[in-house]
């Protein structure tokens, strides 16, 4: 996730470190990290919380919160509005006041009261009034313990198949204490078994042996095929009823690709990249845009604590806009991406700013560099110039085929890529047009 401010024109630059704040915050929190484990907890645990601790320099820490450590406050004088460790107004489930933490598990296991500004919940798989949430396997327990018994009873057989290498049969008119007499002379060693108590003959063969066998005996070797198929398709129905009841594509949860194509499957109508985009625009706005009083987002409970130190202005509060984009979900054609952008760009859909944002970019950086570029080529000599315009060409067009600027149309300006000057004598603000 990537967090830009983003300024009116009637802020002034010397405040635009709001910026840094934000960038500072990540690196100390570690921000991918965190994402990861809210994800990673809320698919297990079904919950997951962060408790933050305001620094007197001006940052936000954010620490995780075990959800067992959430618990009901000891005692009868607790109603069911302190149910599952989280207390509400009693007249309004969705009004949280604040949540009961054990915070010392060792020395003090009673929970203690943490106002709702000190701690972040992220829930999963419930509606908006149930005080907790549920694992994401929660609802296919028993299937998936199927599959666990399907795939462990397969191992299980192979296992004893290979265990088996020569099955010894012997012909009608041998008596049982010849057999025996014959078995114990062939057994190299006896070992006598510790659960039963019965003696087992073990013999062992070299590679290579040759075996005699009397006129009443035969060797049957047992078959290598345990038809395997008729597991292998019921462990996969099993899977596929998993995947259909989480709302995701058969081969996150078979890992069996064969069936299905994986651009297809993660395209923007597939129900579960829907599913997907939901789930990263919720954890969107508790992380990075939500403003509102009370449902502050964590980046927001930076800024407000950055101005209540004074590190920021108090105008940042009024002129700063979060956007907090995530990475793409479909796949991705770059070509169509790039030209369905530039269209929605002239048709002023999207701005310059939300494309470098999808595209993992810092806008501000990328203003940076292409002032720098401007720069470097105006203090460039003619030679140079015409040097830059020659490797320019050949990387838009390798083949060589695209027409020189003739030296005519560019007096002034040999490569034809920059204009030297911009409005007024001063340099252009961006990579202007060849001059005509």
């Amino acid at each position: 996730t990537r967090l830009v401010s983003d300024w009116s024109s009637d802020v002034c630059s010397s405040d635009l470190k709001a910026q840094k704040v934000i960038d500072l915050w990540q690196e100390a929190n570690d921000l991918p990290d965190i994402e990861s484990d809210i994800v990673e907890q809320g698919n297990v645990d079904g919950d997951s919380f962060l408790r933050h601790f305001r620094q007197p320099s001006g940052l936000v820490l954010h620490r995780p919160v075990e959800p067992e450590h959430v618990r009901s406050p000891a005692g009868d004088g607790f109603g069911p509005r302190y149910s599952f460790g989280i207390q509400t107004n009693p007249l309004d489930i969705l009004d949280i006041e604040g949540y009961w933490v054990v915070e010392d598990p060792i020395n003090k296991p009673l929970p203690s009261f943490v106002p709702v500004k000190d701690v972040m919940h992220f829930k999963f798989n419930t509606k908006r009034s149930a005080k907790r949430g549920l694992p994401t396997f929660y609802a296919c327990e028993m299937l998936l313990r199927d599959a666990v018994d399907l795939l462990r009873g397969t191992v299980v057989t192979a296992n004893s198949r290979a265990r088996i290498a020569v099955v010894r049969k012997f012909g009608s008119g041998i008596i049982k204490d010849a057999a025996e007499k014959m078995l114990n002379d062939l057994s190299t060693v006896a070992i006598t078994d510790p659960s039963t108590g019965q003696s087992i003959n073990v013999e062992k063969k070299p590679f290579g042996s040759v075996v005699n066998l009397g006129a009443n005996q035969e060797l049957e070797f047992p078959s290598a095929n345990m038809e395997s198929d008729q597991f292998y398709n019921a462990l996969q129905m099993v899977l596929r009823a998993i995947a259909a009841r989480l709302n995701m594509p058969e081969w996150m949860l078979t890992a069996d690709a064969g069936n299905t194509n994986y651009s297809s499957a993660m395209v923007a109508e597939a129900p579960s990249t829907k599913m997907f985009a939901r789930l990263q625009k919720t954890l969107g706005k508790k992380i990075g845009s939500n403003r509102a009083k009370g449902k502050e987002s964590l980046a927001w409970i930076q800024i407000q604590h950055a101005v209540r130190i004074g590190v920021l202005h108090p105008d940042t509060l009024r002129h700063v806009k979060l956007q907090c984009e995530g990475p793409s979900l479909v796949a991705r054609d770059r070509t169509s991406e790039a030209n369905k952008n530039k269209v929605y760009f002239e048709m002023q859909v999207k701005s310059r700013q939300t494309i470098q944002l999808e595209q993992g970019l810092d806008p501000q950086q990328e203003r940076d560099n292409f002032a720098e570029d401007v720069k470097r080529f105006v203090q460039m000599t003619p030679l140079e110039r015409q040097l830059h315009s020659k490797m320019i060409d050949t990387i838009s067009d390798p083949s060589g085929s695209s027409p020189q600027p003739s030296s005519k149309n560019n007096q002034g300006n040999p490569g034809g890529e920059y204009s030297s000057e911009g409005k007024d004598g001063h340099p252009p603000a961006g990579r202007a047009k060849p001059t005509k």
